[in-house]
């Protein structure tokens, strides 16, 4: 029988192996490059290569269900080893492409977390016409700010507005593509796409604003309890834990 001081190291060396590493590698994660390359093979949008680094963090009533409508998004080493893997596999890149832009991406996100952050501000629907439709309020989509807790620790986050979209319906600010307009452009960006989003007019009660938000590394973030990311303003506050488990099977 392991006695309580072995049973614990055990038990935290087994939380640890479950979460994956925050620090890039000199080289992309080769199991998460084949999962990169086989959502392409099966058609997968690129959208989903974030899926498993992508919390929800507030939902909308649409009139008949409760939808996800804000989420952030961690730039892990895993999600840009599946990022490369999937352009890699639609764009049968020559020999060195994949290591020169794992290269510069690992110069630019490597010691610190970075995330991608989408808050909405949407109008509250009637439920059958018997509540009152409520008007979308979007200050705080422009005014919110991003707290990092480790532990008891708080760091504050920097954060940047990549670009905040108006429109007449959720639908059409669905097409936003975080990457087009963060730093990491254009070496995320498929050679098929446009190289500018192109926004609704801005008319309409439905508001959506993406922000780039970055913190360094602190020692206490390795830990296997991760870290957490929150989004404070004066309408709630979110939050997301990460990093995530590793993933068990394959992104659907």
């Amino acid at each position: 029988m392991l006695s309580l001081c072995a049973a614990w190291v055990l038990q935290q060396a087994t939380s640890e192996s479950t979460l994956p590493s925050l620090a890039f590698p000199a080289r992309p994660i080769p199991v998460e490059l084949e999962r990169g390359r086989e959502l392409a093979r099966k058609g997968r949008a690129l959208i989903t290569v974030g899926a498993e680094d992508r919390v929800p963090v507030a939902k909308w009533f649409d009139g008949v269900l409760a939808r996800d409508v804000e989420f952030i998004e961690y730039l892990s080493p895993g999600l840009i080893s599946r990022w490369l893997g999937y352009l890699d596999a639609k764009e049968l890149w020559p020999e060195g492409e994949l290591q020169n832009r794992w290269s510069v991406l690992r110069g630019r996100l490597d010691g610190q977390a970075t995330f991608v952050v989408t808050l909405s501000a949407f109008p509250k629907l009637s439920v059958q016409e018997l509540t009152e439709e409520v008007p979308a309020d979007p200050t705080p989509l422009e005014k919110s700010r991003f707290v990092l807790t480790v532990g008891e620790r708080r760091i504050e986050a920097r954060g940047s507005l990549m670009a905040s979209w108006q429109a007449k319906s959720r639908d059409e600010l669905l097409p936003y593509r975080w990457w087009i307009d963060s730093p990491l452009d254009p070496l995320l960006t498929p050679l098929e796409e446009s190289d500018a989003n192109e926004a609704p007019l801005p008319l309409g009660d439905y508001h959506q604003a993406w922000h780039w938000v970055q913190v360094p590394l602190v020692p206490e973030m390795h830990g296997p309890n991760g870290f957490q990311l929150s989004v404070v303003s004066s309408r709630s506050l979110r939050t997301a834990s990460f990093p995530r488990a590793r993933p068990r099977g394959t992104i659907e």
